[in-house]
C-alpha cells in the first residue's frame, strides 16, 4: 500500500484553515517537516527520496533532497526542509510548494503546501549595505502596518543633509536608495520615524559612512 504524508509542522507560521500557512516575507530558515507513513501491514519501504518538484521566485531551498533508508511497514519518518523567502515577495499572495516522493521499487507520490506571505511583525531600520559607501547605498526598512514613513540622512552636527523617504508606505519590506552626491566624505546618521494610524510610532538611527 502507498504511504501517505503528512504535513506536521511548518516553523514561524499559523494555520489559515487546514492547508494554508503562513511566513513572513524576509524570513529566513523557516523549516518544513514532512512526516511519511506506510500503510503497509508487512512490507517497508526502501530508498525513500523527497524532492521539491518546482522553483518559486519568493522561495529558496537551502537543504533539500533527504534520504531515507527505510520506512518500516506500519511505521513512520520524518523529512525536512530549510527555506528563505525573498525580501520580495508580495505581502498576502500565496504559492504553492510542491514536493515529490519515490522510493527504491519506483513508486511515486507528491505532496502540496500552500504558503501565504505575511507582513513583518515589528518596525526596524536595517544597516545600510555596502557600508562604507561610494557614492550609493541601499536603505532596508519594514513595516508591519499602513504607516507615514519618513527616513533623513543627518551630518555629525545634527544638521538635515537629505530626505530619502517620506510618504505613506503599507505593510511589508522596503529598500531605498540613497546615494551621496555633494556629500562630503565622513560619517552620518540614517534617521527612520514611523507613524501608525493605530497610534503606535517607531524611531531608530543607524550609522552610515560615505568614503571618497
Amino acid at each position: 500500500m502507498k504511504p501517505i504524508i503528512i504535513l506536521t509542522a511548518l516553523a514561524c507560521s499559523s494555520v489559515l484553515g487546514q492547508t494554508v500557512y503562513q511566513v513572513p516575507a524576509g524570513s529566513q530558515d523557516n523549516q518544513i517537516v514532512l512526516t511519511l507513513a506506510n500503510e503497509s501491514p508487512n512490507a517497508a519501504l526502501e530508498g525513500i527520496a523527497v524532492r521539491p518538484m518546482n522553483v518559486l521566485k519568493a522561495v529558496s531551498i537551502i537543504s533539500a533532497n533527504p534520504v531515507l533508508k527505510s520506512i518500516p511497514a506500519k511505521g513512520e519518518n520524518e523529512v525536512s526542509f530549510r527555506f528563505n523567502v525573498s525580501r520580495e515577495a508580495r505581502i498576502n499572495a500565496q504559492d504553492t510548494l510542491r514536493f515529490l516522493v519515490s522510493d527504491k521499487s519506483g513508486g511515486t507520490w507528491s505532496k502540496s503546501i500552500i504558503v501565504s506571505y505575511t507582513p513583518p511583525a515589528t518596525f526596524a531600520l536595517d544597516q545600510n549595505f555596502p557600508n562604507p559607501f561610494n557614492p550609493s547605498t541601499s536603505i532596508y526598512y519594514q513595516i508591519p502596518s499602513p504607516s507615514h514613513v519618513s527616513i533623513r540622512v543627518y551630518d555629525l552636527l545634527g544638521r538635515d543633509v537629505r530626505t530619502v523617504v517620506d510618504e505613506e508606505k503599507a505593510p511589508g519590506l522596503y529598500e531605498a536608495r540613497f546615494t551621496a552626491t555633494n556629500i562630503a566624505s565622513g560619517t552620518y546618521y540614517c534617521r527612520m520615524e514611523a507613524k501608525a494610524g493605530n497610534g503606535n510610532a517607531f524611531t531608530q538611527v543607524r550609522n552610515m559612512l560615505v568614503i571618497k
